[in-house]
């Protein structure tokens, strides 16, 4: 299976994320098996790519749409929301 995952971020304020998000693909393959994707509470930082800027912020939702792309071949999109968190939350995440 084939998966994308999308991550948008929403400021604090609003009801619906910001239009652009950040774009990961992700497939599955016999060697790997296993697909790592934050959980609702979990606390995500995506460094910013030639394409886009940093996403930062604590999951919201997660949405997962699948799509039959032939009789043996299924794709899903997830869409991950990222709340934007208070000031000094990351100072206390990691120390680095």
């Amino acid at each position: 299976m084939k998966y994308s995952v999308n991550y948008q971020y929403r400021p604090k304020g609003r009801l619906r994320p910001v239009d652009n998000g950040q774009l990961v693909p992700i497939e599955i393959t016999e060697a790997t098996k296993v697909v790592l994707l934050p959980n609702i509470g979990d606390h995500v930082l995506i460094g910013a790519t030639v394409d886009c800027e940093a996403v930062q912020g604590r999951v919201a939702s997660r949405l997962f749409s699948y799509q039959e792309i032939t009789d043996h071949e299924i794709f899903c999109h997830v869409n991950i929301v990222l709340d934007e968190c208070d000031e000094g939350v990351w100072e206390q995440l990691s120390k680095v």
